[in-house]
């Protein structure tokens, strides 16, 4: 048996198998005039004019523990009634003339599965660290040019900035200081 952990997919020759939900489905199992049935949420019975249906379950019905709750005709009117697992009185009734008996609830497990195979996942990595990286060069450098010719009484200095020009500024301040210190 192999175990697949949620948020931990196993994976095999490049494809995924994730769980992608799970649920849990009660079954009830009645004693209806000594035959043992197994019914579902929505399931009907339907034998020798007696019909019903299983409308409903409740994990705790009124503090008094798990319940099911019955759809039934009686004299063409439609109506309900709960059977109640953990107290006596209230699993088994007579509706017309038929003994029901709520033998037992169980819940089956379940669990959906999710297989996937992403053969361009590499190139998504890609271009999202290309994307990182404009965006780096973006907010953390800006583009300048300086300028330096040399004439005939010395150096001219220019400079250009695009962005951050309080910090361009003085970083020219500084280049155009030691530039005026070197000898023509």
């Amino acid at each position: 048996m192999l175990t697949v952990p949620v948020n931990d997919p196993l994976t095999y020759k490049g494809i995924n198998v994730y769980q992608a939900s799970y649920q849990r489905v009660p079954s009830f199992s009645f004693n209806i005039d000594g035959e043992h049935v197994t019914l579902r949420e929505r399931d009907t019975y339907n034998k020798k004019g007696f019909m019903m249906m299983v409308v409903r379950f409740e994990t705790s019905v009124h503090d008094f523990g798990p319940g099911v709750m019955v759809a039934y005709l009686d004299q063409g009117e439609p109506k309900t009634t709960w059977f109640l697992q953990n107290v006596e009185r209230l699993r088994q009734k007579t509706i017309e003339g038929v003994t029901l008996r709520l033998d037992d609830i169980k819940e089956n497990l379940y669990t959906g599965l999710e297989i996937s195979r992403d053969p361009g996942v590499w190139i998504v990595w890609t271009g999202f660290a290309l994307m990182l990286a404009g965006l780096f060069i973006n907010f953390f450098m800006y583009h300048r040019r300086i300028y330096v010719r040399k004439g005939l009484k010395g150096f001219i200095v220019a400079g250009v900035a695009t962005r951050n020009k309080e910090a361009f500024r003085e970083e020219f301040e500084r280049l155009k200081g030691k530039i005026h210190g070197i000898p023509s």
